[in-house]
């Protein structure tokens, strides 16, 4: 059984979110789990992880990020809660994430887990942005229980159509390349290509935010269209 200490202070401003599932991010130290950000309904402060994961620290909508990466570790641990029913969770989360980087799930309580997500899908903001949403698609009653067989099947589910995560054009893009979208360049994509960070403001931080897979899509659709 895990001990989980305090939670810090952070009043964060999120949008609204059908689906129940939370998330905080937590540091581990043997069976001890020490909270590094409040519970949060928003995954794109998954975004702002990733740029602290490349020295990039801000405080946006209340999230700061400047103490959420653990240094040494090769991955991030999430505790998750409000999970309709473990059993249908646990394989649809096994089901969507790269077979060669699979996300470890330890089952807390019957409502509650610990994620281990390794570092791949924190290489860019698309990654993680759709992983994320996947983990979250597949959180479901029992009684409305359905089990993805891989990350395209599922984005083509029912359940994904209707879910407000993502746009059509995001989906489309997402089923079309995977987990290996191509790159492009400055906020949208690998924050290793940011070069003067005495320039960054406000913008460059909501950009970072809200850089998920519909915006991947977006954008390269315009780079497509400007060749």
């Amino acid at each position: 059984m895990f001990k989980v200490n305090e939670f810090p202070a952070m009043s964060l401003t999120e949008s609204g979110q059908v689906n129940p599932i939370r998330w905080a991010i937590v540091q581990r130290d043997g069976d001890v789990l020490t909270p590094l950000s409040a519970w949060f309904k928003c995954k794109d402060y998954f975004n702002d992880v990733v740029a602290a994961k490349n020295g990039i620290f801000f405080e946006k909508y209340g999230f700061d990020n400047t103490n959420v990466v653990v240094k040494g570790e090769e991955g991030l641990w999430v505790y998750v809660k409000d999970i309709y029913h473990m059993p249908t969770f646990r394989k649809n989360v096994a089901a969507v994430t790269n077979p060669d980087h699979l996300v470890a799930l330890t089952r807390m309580t019957a409502t509650t887990a610990l994620l281990f997500i390794p570092e791949y899908y924190f290489v860019n903001t698309y990654r993680i942005s759709l992983l994320t949403y996947l983990i979250r698609l597949g959180n479901m009653p029992k009684s409305e229980a359905v089990i993805f067989e891989s990350t395209h099947q599922a984005l083509g589910t029912t359940e994904a159509i209707i879910s407000p995560g993502l746009t059509p054009q995001g989906r489309d893009f997402a089923q079309q390349w995977g987990w290996d979208a191509r790159e492009g360049d400055k906020y949208w994509w690998r924050f290793s290509k940011f070069t003067n960070k005495s320039t960054w403001d406000d913008n460059y931080r909501g950009y970072i935010h809200n850089c998920g897979v519909s915006n991947w899509s977006i954008n390269n659709a315009e780079k497509t269209n400007a060749l």
